[in-house]
């Protein structure tokens, strides 16, 4: 009796699982219907492919629809600010302000949203700090940014190689204020087993470079000039 009194009870956990499974299935086939170009256009410019102004101006709508539908999936939210920021690296303020502002805007939130659902990346605070020194840079600000960065993603390549591209746009007030995630850095980058990393980074405006060379004097950044925030 108590077997048969079991079986019930087993086969309706069995139904309840495979009705979850489906229905994770089902979200997740929505999911991909919705923001599955947005991946694709992301993977593109991550592979360094041309990416038509038409695309990316389409993902737009994608993005709006992540956001409202408070859709925290990493491989969408990552996707969204790829795409998001490399659209905000095709904008000039000289040559149209108002797009740029625009961008810029949008950036922000798709940025801030990112960081709402995984505030633990130290990527997202990284390009955080990209956006709010567009903005307009703070120095207490960027440097709390660039800490936080700096404490989820200690030894990530391509987050240390962001925060290097940032380094080398901020002003001195700004890199003397990051002076502890510069050095940390700089830890990583100058050991004997960051010679490819150092490789990729871009080479030191005379700020930074002075910095560096106070850090660590025998340590020679970069062999390129490329700068785009959305990699």
């Amino acid at each position: 009796m108590t077997r048969r009194g079991r079986r019930p009870l087993l086969i309706g956990a069995v139904v309840l699982l495979c009705m979850g499974s489906l229905a994770i299935s089902v979200t997740q086939i929505s999911r991909y219907a919705r923001f599955g170009t947005m991946r694709h256009i992301a993977a593109q410019i991550e592979r360094d492919r041309p990416v038509s102004r038409e695309l990316l101006e389409g993902t737009l709508p994608q993005m709006r629809l992540l956001l409202r539908d408070d859709v925290c999936q990493s491989e969408f939210v990552k996707a969204a600010v790829t795409v998001t920021l490399f659209r905000l690296d095709t904008q000039s303020p000289d040559v149209d302000y108002d797009n740029w502002s625009s961008a810029l805007g949008e950036a922000e939130t798709v940025v801030r949203f990112a960081l709402h659902c995984l505030p633990s990346d130290g990527n997202f605070w990284v390009r955080y700090a990209m956006v709010r020194q567009a903005v307009g840079e703070q120095p207490e600000e960027i440097a709390k940014l660039v800490t936080l960065s700096q404490l989820y993603a200690p030894a990530e390549e391509n987050t240390i190689a962001a925060r290097f591209r940032l380094y080398n746009r901020l002003t001195k007030p700004s890199l003397t204020l990051a002076a502890a995630p510069l050095k940390a850095d700089l830890a990583v980058v100058c050991s004997l087993k960051g010679a490819a990393l150092r490789r990729r980074l871009p080479l030191a405006n005379p700020v930074l470079a002075r910095e560096v060379q106070s850090y660590a004097q025998d340590c020679q950044l970069g062999r390129s000039l490329r700068d785009k925030t959305g990699r």
